[in-house]
């Protein structure tokens, strides 16, 4: 294991049900089955705060999972610069779905990514590659005491 998970927030997520109103509308109402695919069958979050080190301290505000979570998010949506991001971490719905009390502005995306370099780049390649083999084993749960593969 890379790094204990701290004692900090670990909210999850909201459950999110679609519904077909013109009361608060939004663009981005494709990424809530992926979102429940993601983090809750696959638990992204929780593999990324097992495997993923980029040495930042307990006060950070955003934890690794949800900054990750957007940049995937933001990557489905077809965006490609930081000001996308922030801008898609404006709606509630991504909000929602990642579990932020705010946007993530453009800054602290940038400081994430400097932050993470060839051994983080390693360790997400593996994150990836034990969700991947989740994703073919046909998604079932990981037996008690056994390891991500690669790991």
């Amino acid at each position: 294991m890379v790094k204990e998970i701290s004692q900090k927030s670990t909210k999850k997520a909201t459950p999110i049900t679609p519904e077909f109103t013109d009361a608060r509308l939004t663009n981005y109402g494709g990424l809530v089955p992926f979102s429940d695919f993601l983090l809750d069958t696959l638990d992204f979050g929780q593999a990324l705060a097992e495997h993923l080190d980029l040495g930042m301290g307990l006060n950070c505000h955003y934890q690794d999972w949800q900054v990750f979570g957007l940049i995937i998010f933001g990557y489905l949506c077809g965006y490609d610069r930081l000001s996308h991001f922030e801008q898609l971490s404006r709606d509630p719905l991504v909000q929602k779905l990642l579990g932020l009390d705010g946007p993530i502005d453009e800054n602290t995306l940038a400081y994430r990514l400097k932050k993470a370099g060839y051994k983080q780049s390693i360790q997400l390649s593996r994150v990836s590659q034990g969700l991947a083999e989740r994703v073919r084993s046909g998604v079932s749960g990981r037996p008690e005491g056994r390891q991500w593969p690669g790991f």
